[in-house]
């Protein structure tokens, strides 16, 4: 009754059916570690925001960039405005701008990577006078933040020259155009407080709201599974109907 499933025919639905089911039993996998790594990721902002704030020194003299993720920071050293960044597409209140990623010059010729704030479109060059930091040593205080990749359909920055502008917190390529080093190219600090203060009122610093949602990788993983199971019922279930119509056919003749 069941022949016909030796049939090219079937065999290549049969075949279409495996590896169907078998992507989508992969990409619901995927989603399930994704999701892993999220919680692991929440656990870890979570217990290091709230650690007391520590020099920057403290942090990086091990070179252990993990361990100083999203832990508030401070460190004394000179702003050098001549090699600030913008980083563009940011926006505040729906008021669009840029942010400033200005390197923080330390005592030992190293230097950090500082988002200083945001400000709003017709100001946002590098080294504006309105959002010149303060001169000479400034001690700031901030959250240590993870570099940016860019995403599958991210926009691609030039690998050589001099950038003034950039589209994400790009620590190696800002790297790539200065004269010194950076304590760690893998993050950077997104600034909360500093003394001086601002002669003005721009940059605007922004504060760091995480989002500690597990997100929607479990949801997606179980639509993943429900397609991998829909196309196995579904072939069993034509695979038995199309039976029933054969044998019923063989019954009348």
């Amino acid at each position: 009754m069941y022949r016909f499933l030796y049939s090219k025919r079937w065999l290549a639905a049969l075949a279409v059916v495996v590896v169907f089911g078998v992507t989508c039993v992969e990409l619901g996998l995927w989603q399930l570690r994704r999701l892993d790594e999220r919680k692991k990721l929440n656990a870890a902002i979570s217990s290091h925001i709230h650690l007391p704030v520590i020099p920057v020194s403290s942090l990086f003299g091990k070179g252990d960039a993990a361990e100083a993720l999203y832990r508030r920071v401070t460190a004394t050293g000179r702003y050098d405005v001549s090699q600030e960044v913008v980083l563009t597409g940011r926006a505040v209140n729906d008021r669009p701008g840029s942010d400033l990623l200005t390197p923080l010059r330390l005592p030992d010729g190293r230097a950090l990577i500082v988002n200083r704030g945001f400000v709003p479109l017709g100001i946002n060059a590098p080294g504006a006078p309105q959002a010149k930091p303060p001169s000479g040593d400034v001690t700031v205080t901030g959250i240590v933040l993870p570099s940016e990749k860019r995403g599958f359909l991210g926009q691609k920055e030039p690998e050589s020259g001099q950038l003034s502008s950039i589209v994400r917190v790009d620590v190696p390529r800002i790297r790539r155009q200065l004269p010194y080093g950076l304590v760690s190219e893998r993050v950077y600090v997104l600034l909360s407080a500093q003394q001086p203060a601002q002669p003005r009122s721009l940059p605007a610093p922004e504060s760091y709201v995480p989002d500690l949602s597990n997100g929607p990788h479990f949801s997606y993983a179980i639509q993943w599974f429900f397609f991998a199971s829909i196309a196995v019922v579904a072939y069993l279930v034509i695979g038995w109907r199309t039976a029933r119509g054969r044998q019923g056919l063989v019954t009348t003749t």
